[in-house]
């Protein structure tokens, strides 16, 4: 009913209500993060999903190089995050590992899932699902514009939609150089492309993708706007029979397209 570690503490104030009470917690000797930066995670049901608490429940906050401090109101899972957890909406600059900690491995996203907006970076997913509401407006999966050498793997991107800017549930605009390797992305929301490659994104590899379509007039893997030099590998499509109006590719037609 009550456990303590490193960076970890619970009171199952169901199981021992008499300890509900307001507390101050305090995470010493932390070394974990490479930025030095720590932040308070939540599990508000007690059922192992996390958000970053904020001031309504975690106050006061000190934070040193090495420890973090900050006032509760009541009991449940409280966790020190190394850095900067990744929540639904966040941009990421450089390279980092999703963990069961993350926010959105356990969240579902009412506007766009992650924007990548660093170079030489990648992202992987080590297989967790990031899943959106299902709607259609400014909430794309993943954001990659104007970038290079970026790599996305081992994600899972589910019911999402595109934005104004930008189409497509996985949208990357004007990069070159990067790779796209282990993803799986599922939309079903009608004229909603699952994979856009456009605005003169030259020499990008597709490797052991899988796409999936249940709306109406949408696309699986849509490249377009003078984008070339693709490679794309071991895709695997699949298109709802009552997908009316969709179709698996749409090559835009510059030269070196190599689909296999």
């Amino acid at each position: 009913n009550i456990s303590i570690r490193l960076n970890f503490t619970r009171v199952n104030a169901t199981r021992i209500p008499a300890f509900n009470t307001s507390a101050r917690i305090t995470f010493n000797n932390l070394t974990s993060s490479p930025t030095g930066v720590y932040t308070p995670l939540v599990d508000p049901e007690d059922d192992g999903t996390y958000t970053v608490c904020g001031s309504a429940r975690c106050f006061n906050n000190l934070t040193t190089l090495t420890s973090i401090s900050f006032n509760i109101s009541s009991w449940t899972t409280y966790v020190a995050y190394p850095g900067t957890p990744i929540e639904c909406g966040s941009n990421i600059s450089s390279s980092l590992t999703l963990g069961s900690l993350d926010p959105i491995t356990s969240e579902t996203c009412a506007g766009f899932g992650l924007n990548l907006t660093g170079t030489n970076m990648a992202l992987n997913c080590v297989g967790y699902q990031i899943t959106g509401d299902g709607g259609t407006a400014n909430d794309n999966a993943l954001l990659v514009v104007n970038q290079r050498n970026v790599t996305v793997k081992n994600c899972v991107f589910v019911g999402f939609g595109e934005s104004e800017n930008y189409k497509g549930s996985v949208a990357v605009y004007s990069t070159n150089n990067s790779l796209f390797t282990n993803d799986t992305v599922l939309t079903s929301a009608n004229n909603v492309d699952a994979f856009v490659l456009s605005a003169n994104s030259i020499n990008n590899t597709i490797n052991n993708t899988n796409l999936s379509i249940k709306g109406q007039n949408a696309v699986a893997l849509n490249i377009t706007e003078f984008s070339s030099y693709t490679k794309v590998l071991n895709l695997s499509i699949f298109i709802s029979p009552a997908a009316l109006g969709s179709k698996g590719v749409d090559l835009f037609s510059p030269p070196n397209q190599n689909v296999t």
